[in-house]
């Protein structure tokens, strides 16, 4: 940005762009960020997004056998750990 000759004002526009080149790097950082989380002895795997949406689900084939109700469990459960992981990544 061309200098406005007003060191006042020229030192603001310079603290302002800093601040605006900071918020575009924290945001590119978060819209890279995703947890991931794994349950029933790593046969049901998660990847969240940074707002916590499922990216991938992986099911080995083992994990099948577990039944409706348990494999619906180790599904959340694995959602559940993966959001937390991304969480403690965004810390």
């Amino acid at each position: 940005m061309e200098p406005t000759g007003n060191p006042e004002i020229d030192r603001y526009m310079k603290v302002i762009q800093e601040q605006l080149q900071h918020a575009t790097d924290v945001q590119s950082q978060l819209a890279e960020l995703t947890g991931e989380g794994a349950a029933a002895d790593e046969q049901v795997r998660v990847t969240v997004g940074p707002t916590g949406n499922l990216m991938s689900l992986t099911i080995e084939p083992k994990a099948m056998r577990l039944g409706a109700e348990a494999l619906t469990e180790a599904i959340l459960e694995s959602a559940r750990l993966a959001t937390a992981n991304a969480v403690e990544k965004d810390q």
